[in-house]
């Protein structure tokens, strides 16, 4: 961040379009990239704008009917997409390397290709060195993930994956466990 400045999402989309900024902003002054905000890494003191833009603006821009000066009704759906819309001239992402989404670097279109991807060495090197991994959806609940047995086929839309990962299902029932504990 010290030397590229900015606000860091995970990113949620395979084409990184966030790198075609200034081209996009010149093409479509409105668009922005849609980035994830299950992690974020920013300074404060350079970000304070975010909730005082959405603070100062919401009711008007629920209510108004003329969207003059107001963001896409896209990007008033979730934080993701407000943030993600309000720092478009800053935005990065976090490299796959550091924070990634479950689905983007653990599905495929077929079993036979997820685990083919999985086998490569800077693939392996990656998930091992990776610092952050977020879940998200109805097949990452953590109590469906302490359910799947190794080679489980996992689907999500048109994406598989074949579950052969018994470090995250300990971590996910070792927090089940935890959590279990605390209630009684």
């Amino acid at each position: 961040m010290e030397q590229k400045p900015g606000i860091y999402l995970i990113s949620s989309q395979f084409f990184q379009f966030w790198k075609l900024r200034p081209l996009l902003r010149f093409i479509a002054p409105r668009s922005f990239y849609r980035a994830n905000s299950s992690v974020v890494a920013f300074y404060p003191k350079d970000y304070y704008f975010i909730a005082d833009e959405f603070r100062t603006n919401i009711a008007r821009w629920l209510d108004s009917t003329s969207q003059n000066g107001s963001p896409p009704k896209l990007a008033l759906g979730s934080d993701d997409k407000f943030i993600s819309f309000v720092a478009r001239d800053s935005l990065r992402v976090f490299p796959w390397s550091l924070a990634a989404r479950f689905q983007d670097t653990y599905f495929a279109f077929s079993p036979w290709m997820s685990d083919a991807i999985g086998r490569l060495p800077l693939v392996r090197q990656t998930r091992t060195t990776r610092v952050a991994l977020t879940f998200m959806g109805d097949f990452a609940k953590p109590e469906k993930i302490v359910s799947y047995e190794n080679g489980d086929i996992i689907r999500l839309g048109a994406l598989v994956s074949r579950w052969k990962f018994p470090e995250l299902k300990a971590y996910w029932q070792a927090i089940l466990n935890w959590s279990s504990c605390k209630d009684d």
